[in-house]
């Protein structure tokens, strides 16, 4: 068994099966200058190295198959031999107990050795890593904020049932709330600035001695009752004072944690960027709903298994992921020079738009430059994409509206985009019914009228051409215009 030395930055020596110079051309050219199995690598550490070599033991024992080709269309597009599917589970099972910043330094020793499979799945590991720390961040951000409002409203809670405790303090009755509502932060001295509750009137026009003790009475209730009311009045401003602390620390804990989701996005694409890898460049995007990374190359695949038949427009509409796999396949072939077991490249002679890479594609599909309907992706996977639509029936009320409107709908079924926002609106004063139809059943008044215009009952008034529901309409005219028809 032959051994390879590999010198770190730092001078330190490695010593690694040579299966890696089967693993990555680079090595093996290097070894090919040199006569005694001794490699510098003088921009890694020795951790990188470790990893290297911990790596190549951990091949070996897996029983890996080396010398796959991994420069093919099947291979971009997830279409996977045995072979495959095995080293790359043996890849996983390495790679599971490395921890984000290891795998990071240890992607840009593999990418300068130009390892092949190994390159692949660590940038999609490492993608996944990144993506699960920065939720962990904003979940944990999201978990504080809940408290804080959680702690808020019970604030709240028992602040209402003080003022309810003492009427005489109903000035302050919105003073919290007030407060949540302002855009500015309220200063918690204006309390001096409010209406006192009245104080006890003096008792006049007795005996001196009478007058004497009420007045001493009146003095100490008075007293009291100031003493009472300043306790009152300083729990009031300290609510107010902790509210306006709770405001402050639950809209910048949402200020951290909006910032943190726009920033998932942009850092997740600058990290694809920097892989400058043709597989995942393009390829590889981000879903702003599940979290989770989908990829171009499987686009068909996943929009066949998720493509419900709950939409007749959305079914007619697939061509415009066999034209996204079409252009991808072209590039594979003409642009990266891969070979392909199933395809034939005489069949993607030219694109169905002006490109030269992945991401070409990609910009294409958000400029809606693809037939059919491409929008879908620009903020989401295709899964939820399906998952979050709404649907509805071009089908109206026969009990609310006359035959005629009922008659025109198709009763079919289609996504809110494809069903579309026209409907007809009674007519008469203060009446809300509307009747939906999808874009090709809507039809104008002219139209409805023509087509049934010798109808004894119908919704466009022979005098005012407007709309009625069944309600509102008489014969052929709606309520507000009935007369003789002669």
């Amino acid at each position: 068994m032959k051994m390879i030395n590999i010198i770190s930055k730092t001078n330190d020596k490695a010593i690694i099966n040579d299966k890696l110079s089967i693993l990555s051309p680079l090595i093996q050219e290097l070894l090919d200058e040199t006569d005694d199995n001794t490699i510098k690598l003088s921009n890694f550490n020795n951790l990188e190295i470790s990893l290297l070599n911990d790596y190549i033991n951990f091949i070996i024992k897996s029983k890996y198959t080396y010398n796959i080709n991994y420069k093919t269309v099947e291979y971009f597009m997830n279409i996977h031999n045995d072979d495959i599917k095995k080293n790359i589970n043996i890849i996983n099972e390495f790679l599971k107990n490395i921890n984000f910043e290891e795998s990071t330094k240890f992607y840009k020793l593999i990418d300068f050795l130009d390892i092949e499979l190994l390159k692949d799945v660590l940038v999609k590991i490492n993608l996944s890593k990144f993506i699960k720390n920065k939720l962990n961040e904003i979940d944990k951000l999201k978990e504080i904020n809940k408290y804080l409002k959680i702690d808020k409203n019970k604030l709240l809670d028992n602040y209402k049932k003080f003022i309810k405790n003492n009427e005489s303090l109903y000035l302050y009755e919105d003073c919290l709330q007030d407060i949540l509502n302002s855009d500015v932060e309220n200063n918690s001295d204006e309390d001096n600035e409010k209406e006192q509750p009245n104080k006890t009137p003096k008792i006049n026009n007795y005996p001196e001695d009478i007058n004497l003790s009420i007045s001493k009475f009146n003095k100490e209730i008075v007293d009291i009752n100031k003493k009472i009311l300043d306790y009152k009045l300083n729990y009031i401003s300290i609510c107010k004072k902790k509210m306006l602390y709770f405001k402050k620390l639950i809209n910048e804990y949402e200020l951290n944690i909006n910032k943190l989701c726009q920033n998932i996005n942009t850092n997740f694409y600058n990290y694809v960027t920097s892989t400058n890898n043709i597989f995942i460049i393009g390829n590889v995007h981000f879903c702003s709903d599940c979290h989770e990374i989908w990829y171009l190359s499987d686009l068909n695949k996943d929009y066949k298994d998720d493509l419900t038949d709950e939409c007749e427009t959305c079914m007619e509409e697939e061509i415009c992921v066999d034209d996204i796999e079409y252009d991808i396949i072209y590039i594979l072939f003409n642009k990266f020079n891969l070979t392909s077991t199933s395809y034939e490249k005489d069949s993607y002679e030219d694109s169905v738009n002006d490109i030269n890479c992945i991401d070409d594609i990609y910009q294409h599909i958000l400029k809606d430059n693809y037939s059919g309907e491409s929008s879908f992706l620009k903020n989401t996977c295709i899964k939820c994409y399906f998952s979050n639509k709404e649907y509805e029936t071009c089908e109206i009320n026969q009990y609310e509206f006359n035959h005629d409107v009922v008659s025109i709908c198709c009763k079919k079924k289609y996504c809110k985009e494809h069903f579309g926002s026209k409907k007809k609106i009674c007519c008469f004063e203060n009446c809300n019914k509307e009747a939906k139809m999808c874009d090709n059943c809507f039809k104008d008044n002219d139209h409805i009228f023509e087509k049934f215009r010798y109808n004894e009952k119908r919704s466009i008034c022979n005098h005012c051409f407007m709309f009625s529901c069944k309600k509102h309409s008489f014969g052929q005219y709606c309520l507000d215009c009935k007369r003789d028809d002669y």
